[in-house]
């Protein structure tokens, strides 16, 4: 607790939930209230979390990146042909717009679009795979958190294995700023 103003009235390590109070503007002497003051300051607490998390052993991703261009090719019968393509992209996703194509002899003039593509295509060890559905359940977790927040520790509560996947049960700790405020009515 990080108090810039009022009265802290929990301690280090209570037990609090939801909308109790833990820096009051009321300023107690014997437990009568004095005076009363704004409250202000910041909060963080030990926070618990469940996640589940599955993780595949063959992981495999297609993911486009920024670059594409406009190839012109010749299909005949079915291999295509760049033409004037000097440089090729090692993975990529193909758009075909056919300009001229003969019924009778199988080729084809094509302007074609094409986008690069990273691919991401590994199998995973028993081990790599949970460290990495571990990763990925942080990821996920962080990702719903204040930028604040960090995990302080986790623990694998249920771990199942399947033929091509593991799905765990992961239990997180973690630093949280739970600050919140509440408009107090001022006592006559």
């Amino acid at each position: 607790v990080d108090a810039k103003s009022g009265e802290i009235v929990k301690n280090k390590n209570d037990y609090v939930k939801k909308g109790d109070i833990i820096i009051s503007g009321n300023i107690t002497l014997n437990e009568n209230i004095k005076n009363q003051t704004n409250a202000d300051g910041t909060i963080y607490a030990e926070t618990w979390y469940t996640t589940n998390v599955t993780f595949p052993y063959h992981y495999k991703k297609i993911t486009l990146t920024n670059n594409r261009k406009t190839v012109f090719t010749i299909k005949f019968m079915n291999k295509y042909y760049d033409l004037f393509n000097l440089k090729q992209y090692k993975t990529k996703k193909i758009k075909d717009n056919i300009l001229i194509k003969n019924n009778i002899i199988p080729i084809s003039f094509i302007k074609q679009i094409q986008y690069e593509t990273n691919e991401i295509d590994k199998i995973y060890k028993k081990e790599e795979a949970i460290n990495k559905a571990i990763n990925k359940g942080k990821e996920e977790l962080l990702k719903k958190l204040d930028k604040d927040s960090e995990i302080l520790n986790y623990r694998i509560l249920e771990k199942y294995e399947e033929k091509d996947k593991v799905n765990l049960k992961i239990f997180f700790t973690v630093k949280e700023n739970i600050t919140d405020y509440k408009k107090v009515e001022e006592i006559k």
